[in-house]
C-alpha cells in the first residue's frame, strides 16, 4: 500500500499531474497501467515514443520495454526476468508497480542517464563487418568522441555546480589581467632602474623577508584587534548579566508577584527595541561606509605614475570643460541671451542652500537621534531607581517598575500629576475631618461625663432603629481610612520623589546640550568644508565618466565585431571539419578499392581461403542461395505432406487420449484393489503411452 500511495503522489505532482485518487488508480486496467508506464518513460526520455497499448503486441513490447530498463540499469535476477517481461507485456499490477515506484524514484537520475545513454551506448556491428578496415577506423573514431563527450560533460556539470556567473568570472578576470599588467610594469621599471646596482639580489632578497614580516605582523595585528573585539563584547555580555542578576535578586527578594516580574521584563524589552531602533540608521551608514571601502580595496592598486596620469587627465577635461562652457557663453552672448550665467549663479546658490539645508538637517536628526538615547538611558535610570524605591511598597504607578518608553514616561508623569493634586485635595479634607472629629470627641466626652449609661442607652437606640452594630462598624472604617492614608501618604514621597528625578534629568539634559553646542558648530563648519570637496570630486568624476562612457562604447563596438569574426570563424572550422571528414571516408573507400584490385591482380590475399572482397562476397552469395534452396525444399516437402501428416497427428493424438484415459483408469483399479496383479499391464500402457508421445513430438 505504501508503494501505491507513492506512486500515486508522484503522479500527481509535476511534470505528470495526473489528478488521481488511490481508488482510481488501484482500478485502472492493464491497457492505462502500461499508458501511464509509457508516459512516465516518455518523460525519462522524449524520444521513446512507443504506440498506444491496444496497437503494440504483447512480445514486441515486453521487449521493447525490457531493453529500456536494460539502458536504465534497472536490476532484475535471471529468474525473474521472463516473469517480468510477461507481466510487462501483459500489463499486470505485479510487474508494472514495482517498475513505476524504481522509476518515480530516480526520475532525475534517469532522465541525465537515458540523455547520456543517446551518445554513449555502444552500436552492435556483426563481426564479419567489423573486419573492414574504415569499419575499424569508424569504430575507434566512435569511441574517441564518446571519450571526448565524457570529459566535456563532467567539466559542464562542475560548471554548473558553481556559483560563479560569466560575468562575474569575467569582471574577476579582466580585473586580474589589469592587476597582472600593472605588476609587470613596476617590476620593469624596478629592475630597469636596479640594473648595475651592486648587492641587488641580496637586497631583494632581505627586502622579500622584511615584506614577508610585515604581512605577518598585520595578520598578527588583526587578530589581536578581533580578540579585543571579542573580549569587549564579552564583558559587556558579563556586565549585562550581572546587572540583570542583580535586578533578579532584587525582584526576589522584595517578594514581587509574577505579573511585576514580566512587566518588567517587557519593559526592558521595549527599551532595548527603541535603543536598536535608534541605532538603525547610524549602524546602516556604517555599512553603507564598509560597502564602500570593500569596493574601493577591491579595485586594483593605484601607483604613483597613475595617480599623476590620472591627475593630469582630470587637469585637462577640466581645461576642456572651461573651454566648452566659455564657448557657449560667447555663443549666447553672441545671440543676445545674457541670463544663461544669471541662471547659473541662481542654479548653484539654491544648490548650495539646498545642501546647507540638508546637512543641517542631518545634524539636527543625528542630535535628536543622540538625545533620545540619552533620554532612553535616563528613563532606564529612573525606572530601575523606582522599582528599587518601590520594591516593598507594591510598585504602584509603575506598571511593576520596568523600563518605559518616551510615551508611557510621559503618561506615567501625568498621572502623578493628577495624582499629587488629588493627594492635595484629600489632604486637605482629611485635616478638616480630623478638626471635626476632634471637636466631636469632646463632644463625646461631655456627653459621657453628663450620663455613665449613655452606651446602653445608644446601644438601645441602636436596636430601635434596626442598626445595631453601627459604632462598631464606624470604628473599623475608621482605623482602615488611617490606614489608607498613611499608604498615601508613603505613595506622595515616592511621586515627590520621582518628579525630582524627572527635574534633575530635564536640567542635565538642558546642560549637555549647551555644553554640545560649540561641537555642533565645528561640525557644521567641517560639514562645509566636505560639502566643497565632495563638490569638486563630483565634478572630476563627472568628467571621467563621460571619458569612461566614451570607451565602453568603443570597447562593446569592438567586442561586437571580434564576436561577429569568430562566430565566421567557428563556421568556416566546423566546414572544414566536415569536409575533412568527408575527404577522409572518401580516401578509405579509395584505399580499399585499391587494395581490392591488388588483391585481384594477384597481390596478396585477403584471407588464406579468399583472394580477395569480391571471391568473399561471391563465397557468401553462394552460401546463402544453397541454403535459401534448401529452405525452400524443405517448405514444399510440408507442404505436399501437410494433409497427411495433420491427419496422421490427429489419430496420434486421439490415440493417445484414449491411453491416457486407459491408465487412469487401471490406476485407480490399482488403487481400489490394494495393488493386485495388474502392475506388469500398467507398466506396459506407461511405456507405450511414452513411446508414442516421443513420436508425436
Amino acid at each position: 500500500m505504501a508503494e501505491i500511495s507513492y506512486i500515486v503522489e508522484r503522479l500527481n505532482e509535476p511534470p505528470f499531474k495526473k489528478d488521481l485518487r488511490l481508488v482510481d488508480f488501484d482500478e485502472q486496467s492493464p491497457a492505462e497501467l502500461l499508458q501511464t508506464l509509457n508516459d512516465v518513460f516518455a518523460t525519462i526520455d522524449p524520444q521513446h515514443a512507443p504506440p498506444p497499448p491496444r496497437d503494440e503486441p504483447e512480445d514486441v513490447r515486453a521487449q521493447r520495454i525490457m531493453a529500456f530498463l536494460q539502458m536504465l540499469k534497472f536490476e532484475v535476477g535471471q529468474d525473474q526476468a521472463d516473469y517480468l517481461a510477461a507481466g510487462l507485456g501483459s500489463g499486470s499490477r505485479g510487474a508494472v508497480y514495482p517498475v513505476l515506484h524504481w522509476a518515480l524514484q530516480r526520475l532525475p537520475q534517469l532522465q541525465k542517464r537515458a540523455y547520456l545513454a543517446r551518445f554513449l551506448m555502444p552500436v552492435d556491428v556483426p563481426a564479419d563487418f567489423m573486419q573492414d578496415a574504415a569499419l575499424q577506423d569508424m569504430q575507434a573514431a566512435y569511441a574517441d568522441l564518446q571519450a571526448d563527450f565524457k570529459v566535456t560533460h563532467k567539466a559542464v556539470d562542475a560548471l554548473r555546480r558553481t556559483d560563479l556567473r560569466p560575468t562575474e568570472l569575467r569582471a574577476e578576470v579582466a580585473q586580474l589581467e589589469e592587476e597582472r599588467r600593472q605588476l609587470g610594469e613596476k617590476i620593469a621599471r624596478a629592475r630597469r632602474a636596479a640594473d648595475g646596482e651592486p648587492g641587488f639580489e641580496e637586497m631583494l632578497a632581505v627586502t622579500g623577508r622584511l615584506r614577508g614580516a610585515q604581512e605577518e605582523e598585520a595578520r598578527l595585528a588583526e587578530r589581536a584587534r578581533e580578540q579585543r573585539a571579542l573580549l569587549q563584547q564579552a564583558d559587556q555580555h558579563l556586565a549585562e548579566g550581572q546587572r540583570r542578576l542583580q535586578t533578579l535578586r532584587a525582584m526576589s527578594a522584595s517578594a514581587r508577584s509574577a505579573d511585576a516580574v514580566l512587566a518588567q521584563l517587557r519593559g526592558e524589552v521595549g527599551a532595548l527595541a527603541a535603543r536598536a531602533a535608534a541605532a538603525a540608521p547610524e549602524a546602516a551608514a556604517l555599512r553603507r561606509e564598509l560597502a564602500r571601502a570593500e569596493r574601493d580595496a577591491a579595485e586594483p592598486a593605484r601607483s604613483r605614475e597613475d595617480v599623476a596620469e590620472l591627475r593630469a587627465l582630470a587637469a585637462a577635461l577640466a581645461a576642456e570643460a572651461a573651454a566648452a562652457r566659455a564657448a557657449a557663453d560667447d555663443a549666447h552672448t553672441a545671440r543676445g541671451d545674457a541670463n544663461l550665467s544669471m541662471f547659473r549663479q541662481q542654479a548653484a546658490l539654491a544648490a548650495q542652500k539646498l545642501e546647507e539645508k540638508e546637512s543641517a538637517f542631518e545634524l539636527l536628526a543625528a542630535e535628536r537621534a543622540k538625545l533620545a538615547r540619552q533620554l532612553e538611558d535616563a528613563e532606564a535610570a529612573a525606572s530601575s531607581a523606582g522599582a528599587r524605591s518601590g520594591g516593598g511598597g507594591g510598585g504602584s504607578g509603575g506598571g511593576g517598575g520596568g523600563f518605559m518608553t518616551r510615551e508611557e514616561f510621559k503618561a506615567y508623569g501625568a498621572r502623578l500629576r493628577e495624582k499629587t493634586q488629588t493627594y492635595k485635595r484629600l489632604k486637605a479634607e482629611l485635616a478638616e475631618l480630623r478638626a471635626e472629629s476632634v471637636v466631636l470627641a469632646r463632644t463625646e466626652q461631655v456627653l459621657r461625663s453628663r450620663d455613665d449609661r449613655l452606651e446602653e442607652l445608644l446601644q438601645k437606640l441602636e436596636a430601635d432603629k434596626g442598626v445595631s452594630g453601627y459604632r462598631r462598624a464606624h470604628a473599623e472604617l475608621v482605623a482602615k481610612s488611617e490606614q489608607t492614608a498613611a499608604v498615601d501618604a508613603n505613595k506622595a514621597e515616592t511621586l515627590e520623589e520621582i518628579s525630582a528625578l524627572v527635574v534633575e534629568i530635564t536640567h542635565e539634559l538642558k546642560s549637555r546640550k549647551e555644553r554640545l553646542r560649540p561641537l555642533i558648530e565645528n561640525l557644521k563648519d567641517a560639514r562645509h568644508e566636505s560639502q566643497d570637496v565632495e563638490a569638486e570630486y563630483a565634478r572630476r568624476r563627472n568628467a571621467y565618466d563621460k571619458v569612461a562612457v566614451g570607451l565602453e562604447v568603443e570597447r562593446s563596438q569592438l567586442e561586437q565585431e571580434c564576436d561577429a569574426l569568430q562566430t565566421e570563424a567557428l563556421q568556416e572550422e566546423s566546414r572544414f571539419h566536415f569536409l575533412a571528414a568527408l575527404t577522409g571516408v572518401a580516401e578509405a573507400r579509395l584505399a580499399r578499392i585499391e587494395q581490392e584490385r591488388k588483391w585481384q591482380g594477384g597481390e596478396g590475399r585477403l584471407l588464406p581461403d579468399f583472394k580477395c572482397l569480391k571471391d568473399l562476397y561471391e563465397n557468401k552469395l553462394r552460401q546463402q542461395e544453397g541454403l535459401s534452396k534448401a529452405l525452400r525444399r524443405q517448405q514444399r516437402t510440408i507442404r505436399e505432406t501437410e494433409g497427411a501428416s495433420a491427419l496422421q497427428r490427429r489419430m496420434y493424438g486421439d490415440l493417445q487420449a484414449l491411453l491416457r484415459c486407459k491408465l487412469a483408469l487401471r490406476r485407480r483399479a490399482a488403487a481400489e484393489g490394494g495393488g493386485g496383479g495388474g502392475g506388469g499391464a500398467l507398466g506396459s500402457d506407461e511405456a507405450y503411452l511414452k513411446a508414442m508421445d516421443a513420436q508425436v513430438r
